[in-house]
């Protein structure tokens, strides 16, 4: 065996050069040194500066989190004001026009003469006079005429001239002379008026219907000597005013003559006759 040599650890504290004590220093010497140089350690240490607590920085940096905004509720809806209730322009009216007049246009105004249904003998010459009046816009000249148009001629000319020059508004009588059939019956002849450029015109509002002579045609008695009524408008009727037409126009105030079919005679008596206007003398020429 190998012997060592060992030696204690010194168990008392270490000392500084300026604590060190003499070997001979008592007990108490030796506390109160101590007990000064733990006082001078703590002192020392006081007076150190308070070390600041630095954090480790985080190793694992987790993200930010970036909250969403808050929910902004939708504004509540508010309807727009109603638009004004749309009122539409009144409809424009034009001021009314005159409507044109045409040019050629003819009023019947009477039968001066030969009424409807007059009664003539077979062969009978008579003159057929109408009063017609000139409600066109153009004047009607003496190259206007009076012209057949269709039915029955009765031995009339095809045209007549217009015996005057006739403005809008005015009237004329136009006649033409014509001569009864030679059977018993009703006849009827159509008549218009003729412009200058050869356009037929009549009555009506197409100016396109004919004014017309309507007879009839009496079956003779051969039995008797003379008939009054039936040849009455072969005599020659005058007045005051000089010859009257036959049949004349009733209410005629120059007188009239008249064909009456079947008169009532102040007896009562039914009867043909001739009648005339009261106060007016008339003479027959047979």
């Amino acid at each position: 065996n190998r012997a060592s040599c060992h030696r204690p650890q010194s168990t008392t504290a270490p000392t500084s050069p300026e604590t060190a004590l003499p070997a001979t220093a008592s007990p108490d010497a030796i506390y109160t040194s101590v007990a000064e140089t733990v006082i001078a350690e703590v002192t020392q240490a006081s007076n150190q500066p308070t070390p600041t607590f630095t954090p480790i920085p985080p190793t694992n940096v987790f993200p930010t989190i970036t909250l969403a905004p808050s929910s902004t509720p939708i504004p509540t809806f508010t309807p727009a004001p109603p638009l004004p209730t749309y009122t539409p322009l009144p409809t424009y009216t034009p001021y009314p026009t005159a409507t044109p007049v045409p040019c050629l246009q003819v009023l019947f105004v009477k039968d001066v003469s030969i009424p409807d249904g007059t009664g003539l003998i077979a062969n009978e010459a008579f003159v057929k006079t109408w009063r017609l009046k000139n409600i066109g816009s153009c004047t009607w000249t003496t190259a206007y005429g009076l012209v057949f148009m269709s039915g029955d001629r009765m031995g009339g000319k095809s045209a007549i001239s217009m015996p005057q020059a006739v403005t809008p508004g005015q009237t004329v009588d136009v006649s033409v002379g014509l001569t009864a059939p030679d059977k018993p019956g009703i006849y009827q002849g159509n008549w218009q008026l003729r412009s200058a450029d050869g356009k037929t015109f009549g009555i009506g509002d197409l100016a396109n219907k004919s004014f017309w002579v309507k007879i009839t045609v009496l079956e003779m008695d051969y039995n008797q000597i003379f008939n009054f009524v039936i040849a009455a408008c072969r005599a020659k009727w005058t007045s005051g005013t000089g010859t009257l037409p036959c049949p004349g126009q009733p209410g005629d105030i120059s007188g009239f003559v008249q064909f009456l079919t079947a008169p009532v005679l102040e007896s009562g008596k039914v009867e043909e006759s001739i009648t005339w206007h009261p106060g007016r003398k008339f003479m027959m020429e047979p």
